[in-house]
């Protein structure tokens, strides 16, 4: 493999696995909201920033 394929499997290697983090970290969010450790506050933080993180890394997955 060449340098820049190998590059480029680095990039979508971390593009999903910030991708899968994200998810992780979202269900996390739910399951303390819902057993009270977090507040409202800190859930939605949470799951916005998770969604924003699954949406741009879902978008780098579809061909043009």
């Amino acid at each position: 493999m060449n340098t820049l394929a190998l590059k480029q499997a680095q990039k979508n290697y971390d593009s999903f696995d910030e991708l899968k983090l994200a998810q992780k970290r979202l269900e996390l969010a739910r399951t303390d909201y819902d057993l009270g450790i977090i507040s409202r506050g800190e859930y939605i933080s949470a799951t916005e920033e998770c969604i924003e993180i699954i949406h741009s890394r879902s978008n780098s997955y579809k061909k043009p």
